[in-house]
């Protein structure tokens, strides 16, 4: 991990950009006076060209144009473009990191325009000064409140606004750690913002988002939210969301090990601060770079960079610069053999992190130091460290954490509660469901005894009847004894083949949890976790499938499917497994027309057809999916070169719902996935099929029409 001092920095940075473009087009000027349409015309074409000065960093003349532009709307007597004005005005200000002057503003401006349709952006912009002012509670405050005057507004620009205040919730969200709560927020913020088809407000969210998932160490997804922000900010020739897409990209290249790109993405986000702020040398910037070539071993580079970012970082006094700066210095001689320097480092580290709220930043320089003294032999201070990481990790100094919840009381309370109770209610919900199917089932049963009773005492009145019920009676209790098959297959399969790999994770994360693993050993277990995570979903699918097919039916859409998206999506969620198997999974190129189904059950088809291969292949062998186009039909073919399907199974392939066989490596089935896949088929007016050779492979057909029959 890079350890970045940037997060809080950046966070609030981010926040700044979705201020600035809020602002409703909507001047409502004195009509009948030609010379004040005018005017008004004028100064909001000031305003956009103030925006667009803003944009590449140009401040001061942004500024001079929104003072003009607030000159021309005081000569009209127009308020509301006075308050428009005041709001440009704020947010070049707060680009600049001068939230004091901006506070001061929009204060004096909430007393003197309160009635016009600029207070919800007033809202905004004051709890953005908050944020920048580290003070997150009354920035969240704000920002609902904010909220609430999103009606004075009309729908396109209501919209627009609440994309960026519902961003700014997210920001101060992540930066108090409650992550899930950020994305939920950020995700909204998209929905909006993609409604109003607003590239501003995309690129920062998507740009923030990117952060989010890397706290979450979810790297690929914080790549593609990043790449895609740095593509918009790119489209719009916004310098500053170039700059921030990055720096945020590098940071995370850096983490997933692609160093090289890491630096080429610095390189660039130095160009452009260079541009921005000419003659200002980024501490940010240089320690990351310098993390980042430390991580490579270029130790001479990064400890110029490191070193020169920890001088700027006391010069300023931006403790998070000196904390990070001194702890990546002192890892990185501690790599080197160079024990007193690095224990010195460290302990600089130390003494900034004991004057910090942050006690994540005391337990990891424990460790750090921990593992110095031990590598330098000095086992007594390594006992003495290690027991003051053990004492911070088992528990949080607890006047810290009164004192935090009281403050979050306020703000983050009702909404961790309402999260719990609509958990509750689904939670209800889901047992009042169950209850309901098993009513349903006893009554069935009910039904079926007294039916059986009923033919039963008919049939000791006719030999004839007794032959017809006696032929009911055995075919009904066959397809009772399928049924009682079938569900105490369901219970062991979710008390065992699911509830194990589960606890075994359970077990996994509560390892990780409690910090026993290194990165390296988490980095091992990911794909193990993904894969397992990848084969109960399977199953669970197959079960939930299976399930509503035997309570009421699906019911098939059938429309147009793209089969290359299909089989795409279904390749990538089963990719785990097969990289777990070490078995090639891939495609031939599918181009072929679309077709007349369902995509949920095709994809149910496609995905146990896949499954099967992986699961009856040896590491090292070949699984290709691919499809033919015919006249009127498409066909789909999955082929492996597994372990093949013997002659006296092959009867049993689609008619056997309990019928399974284990894998080449023991890995075992519901015994539904096919029957279901020939069932779904028939039902999509389709045909499927094999041809199988015992240790040779197994190749499936599945021929689907390209309109209904």
């Amino acid at each position: 991990m890079i350890y970045s001092f940037n997060r809080q920095i950046i966070s609030l940075f981010l926040i700044i950009a979705f201020t600035f473009s809020f602002s409703p087009k909507n001047v409502q000027a004195e009509v009948g006076f030609i010379s004040v349409l005018q005017d008004s015309v004028k100064a909001e074409g000031l305003l956009e060209k103030s925006k667009e000065a803003s944009k590449v960093g140009d401040y001061d003349r942004a500024m001079q144009l929104a003072q003009d532009a607030e000159k021309l709307y005081l000569i009209k007597n127009d308020d509301e473009g006075i308050a428009k004005a005041l709001t440009y005005r704020a947010d070049i200000l707060i680009d600049q990191q001068l939230p004091d002057q901006a506070y001061d503003i929009v204060v004096d401006a909430l007393e003197r325009f309160s009635n016009t349709t600029q207070v919800a952006q007033f809202h905004n912009i004051l709890g953005t000064t908050y944020s920048l002012l580290e003070e997150p509670l009354k920035a969240g405050e704000q920002y609902n409140t904010a909220m609430q005057y999103l009606d004075r507004l009309h729908e396109t620009e209501a919209n627009r606004l609440r994309a960026g205040i519902l961003h700014n919730l997210a920001v101060i969200y992540r930066d108090m750690g409650q992550t899930e709560q950020a994305l939920k927020n950020y995700l909204e913020s998209i929905d909006y913002a993609r409604s109003v088809e607003d590239s501003a407000l995309l690129a920062v969210a998507y740009n923030n988002l990117g952060l989010a998932y890397s706290d979450n160490e979810e790297y690929e997804k914080s790549k593609y939210y990043l790449e895609n922000s740095l593509e918009l900010a790119k489209e719009r020739n916004s310098q500053i969301d170039i700059y921030r897409a990055h720096l945020n990209l590098a940071n995370t290249l850096g983490n997933m090990g692609e160093y090289e790109v890491a630096l080429t993405n610095f390189d660039r986000a130095q160009d452009i601060i260079s541009i921005l702020r000419p003659g200002t040398d980024s501490p940010i910037i240089m320690h990351n770079r310098g993390a980042t070539l430390a991580k490579m071993e270029r130790y001479q580079e990064a400890e110029d960079l490191l070193f020169r970012s920890l001088k700027i970082s006391e010069d300023q006094a931006i403790n998070e610069g000196i904390y990070y700066n001194n702890f990546v210095i002192g890892n990185m001689y501690s790599e080197q053999a160079r024990f007193e320097e690095a224990i010195a480092y460290l302990k600089k580290a130390e003494s900034v992190a004991e004057s910090s709220y942050n006690i994540n930043l005391n337990i990891e320089v424990a460790k750090a130091l921990h593992e110095v003294y031990a590598k330098n032999d000095d086992y007594e201070n390594a006992y003495n460290k290690i027991l003051k990481y053990s004492a911070l990790s088992d528990s949080v100094n607890k006047v810290e954490k009164d004192r935090e919840l009281a403050n979050a009381e306020n703000f983050l309370e009702l909404g961790r509660q309402n999260e719990i109770n609509s958990l509750l209610q689904e939670k209800q919900i889901n047992q009042e469901r169950q209850l309901r199917n098993q009513l349903i089932l006893i009554i069935a049963s009910l039904l079926v005894i007294i039916l059986i009773s009923v033919l039963l005492y008919k049939m000791k009145k006719a030999s004839h009847e007794k032959e017809i019920m006696y032929d009911q009676l055995k075919r009904q209790k066959q397809e009772l004894e399928e049924l009682n098959k079938s569900k105490d297959k369901l219970f062991a399969i979710i008390s065992h083949d699911l509830r194990s790999p589960l606890m075994s994770m359970q077990g996994m994360l509560s390892l990780i949890k409690n910090d026993f693993l290194t990165q390296d050993e988490i980095k091992e277990m990911v794909p193990e976790l993904e894969a397992s995570l990848q084969e109960n979903s399977n199953v669970m699918e197959d079960l939930l499938a299976w399930a509503k097919e035997q309570l009421s039916g699906v019911e098939l859409n059938l429309r147009l499917i793209d089969i290359s998206d299909l089989t795409e999506d279904v390749l990538y969620s089963q990719k785990f497994i097969a990289d777990k198997k070490k078995v090639d999974l891939n495609s031939e190129s599918i181009n072929v027309s679309d077709v007349k189904a369902d995509f949920n059950a095709l994809s149910l088809v496609v995905r146990n057809l896949i499954s099967n291969a992986i699961k009856f292949s040896e590491p090292g062998d070949r699984i290709t999916v691919s499809a033919e186009e015919l006249t009127d039909h498409v066909i789909i073919k999955v082929k492996d070169e597994g372990i093949g399907i013997p002659e006296s199974a092959k009867d049993k392939v689609f008619e056997n719902k309990n019928w399974t066989r284990e894998g080449t490596q023991n890995e075992k089935g519901t015994g539904f996935g096919l029957s279901l896949s020939k069932e779904f088929v028939e039902r999509m007016n389709g045909k499927i099929w094999f041809e199988s050779k015992v240790g040779e492979g197994t190749e499936f057909f599945v021929e689907i029409p390209k309109s209904l029959i």
